[in-house]
């Protein structure tokens, strides 16, 4: 009788932790591998920068949050960052300091060719949270979502590349 119950404890314990193990589990949706659309090939050659050259930063469904005036910003999850090396380690340190006057976490520049391909600066900055950092674009956000229609729900693609070790974003709105 003993053995009876400490089995089924085990069991019941087991199927708890298989159970948590599912829930934690991420099912990727199987799409097909992300293109640069030829308008955006055609402008990045003639910036006299190799396609091989452009990463994938991230493809993502945009949230409200993404597009509100309370937030005024996009928020990029570390975690579902393609290439994680999009970043150089000097850009990176830049990112993990503080200014010294505001002691605010520093952000970098980059010029940002939006899905119309008209071209804008913005800035990327790294918030950390409790559990989890993004990568955030700030300052003229709002006002690249407004210009190319962006609403909720819609997949973004998010490129970068350097031309002469200027860095680049380039922001692709993918057809549904």
């Amino acid at each position: 009788m003993e053995k009876n119950k400490t089995g089924t404890l085990l069991d019941e314990k087991q199927s708890k932790l298989e159970d948590r193990e599912k829930k934690r589990r991420k099912i990727k949706p199987i799409i097909d591998p992300p293109v640069l659309p030829d308008e955006l090939k055609e402008k990045i050659l003639g910036m006299g920068v190799q396609i091989s050259q452009v990463k994938l930063v991230i493809q993502k469904a945009l949230y409200d949050t993404d597009l509100s005036y309370q937030h005024m910003r996009l928020s990029i999850p570390l975690n579902q960052v393609v290439s994680k090396d999009f970043l150089t380690p000097q850009q990176k340190m830049v990112l993990e300091t503080r200014d010294i006057v505001s002691n605010k976490k520093n952000k970098i520049q980059f010029n940002l060719i939006d899905p119309s391909l008209e071209q804008t600066k913005i800035h990327l900055a790294k918030w950390d949270m409790n559990k989890s950092s993004n990568y955030v674009l700030l300052n003229d956000w709002m006002e690249v979502a407004e210009r190319n229609k962006l609403k909720s729900g819609m997949v973004v693609q998010l490129w970068s590349f350097h031309q002469h070790l200027i860095p680049w974003l380039a922001l692709v709105l993918v057809p549904q």
